[in-house]
């Protein structure tokens, strides 16, 4: 596993939706909900950055990064301010009191993932390009941008791998609750969106798509390992382009991609799930 990231925050549905995301990017992740907890576990597990709320209870953000400043073996670990509080008011408060950087929620996943590689000082990910080679269309997959929303973080990570091999920008969201606010950030080309999520199913989801302007001619590809005679002519219905049961086979995903980025006013397309999934990374 690679560096070892503490997110201290009281709000559950964020920290499940940080586990999953930060973990498909690579990095190890605890979790503390209030400021003794937050020191506690910075002194047991030596993070290599910390994620940190103001807002806290037993103690605000400021007091717990006091602290931390004040212990030798942890007054070296950068630190990340995330919060909804004013950034007027806050974030250069944050600054002189040690955080690397504030970011005011909600914020945006690329911006605070570039943080977190930059007060590391990793780099992204190199993606391993000689896998299976993608249909051949005249569609320019560089430009296009794929928002996968699931909960599934080896499934993430395997996506993210074999799309990013093909040159799409993929961005995830990893809960119902997340997903609109990445869209309207991210601005897809095109949704994969899983059924069962946390925060709300994925047909709520795809309704509330729908429902905004910005969003409502994105195409989406419905991905689920529910029962395929009960949703796929639900999925379709409600306005997906195609529905995969899972494990979802490499080369089908892809040709319904590129038809769906391609020819988003075809008919829709029902595949059905094939022998080989695609693999998750390791």
């Amino acid at each position: 596993m690679g560096k070892k990231i503490l997110v201290v925050d009281d709000d559950k549905d964020l920290l499940y939706g940080m586990k999953v995301w930060l973990r498909a990017n690579g990095f190890h992740v605890f979790f503390a909900m209030d400021g003794p907890t937050a020191i506690a576990a910075a002194q047991a597990e030596r993070p290599d950055l910390i994620l940190l709320d103001i807002g806290l209870p037993g103690g605000d953000g400021y007091m717990i990064m006091a602290r931390l400043r004040s212990l030798t073996p942890l007054a070296h670990i950068p630190i990340l301010v995330m919060s909804a509080r004013d950034a007027t008011t806050h974030e250069k408060k944050v600054r002189e009191a040690g955080a690397e950087g504030f970011f005011q929620k909600p914020f945006d996943s690329r911006h605070l993932l570039s943080a977190i590689q930059k007060a590391l000082g990793v780099k992204p990910v190199a993606q391993n390009t000689e896998r299976d080679s993608p249909p051949k269309t005249p569609i320019e997959p560089k430009a296009k941008k794929i928002l996968i929303i699931d909960d599934d973080r080896d499934l993430l990570r395997g996506f993210r791998l074999r799309l990013t091999s093909c040159g799409f920008d993929v961005q995830i969201a990893p809960d119902a609750i997340l997903a609109m606010q990445m869209a309207l950030q991210f601005k897809p080309d095109l949704i994969l969106l899983d059924i069962g999520l946390p925060g709300g199913d994925g047909y709520l989801t795809m309704t509330r798509l729908r429902s905004h302007m910005h969003l409502a001619q994105v195409p989406i590809i419905i991905l689920t390992a529910g029962d395929a005679s009960i949703h796929r002519d639900r999925a379709l219905k409600a306005g997906a382009v195609a529905f995969f049961q899972k494990p979802i086979e490499n080369q089908q995903l892809l040709a319904a991609i590129y038809s769906a980025l391609g020819e988003t006013k075809t008919s829709p397309a029902v595949l059905s799930p094939l022998s080989h999934p695609l693999q998750a990374a390791r």
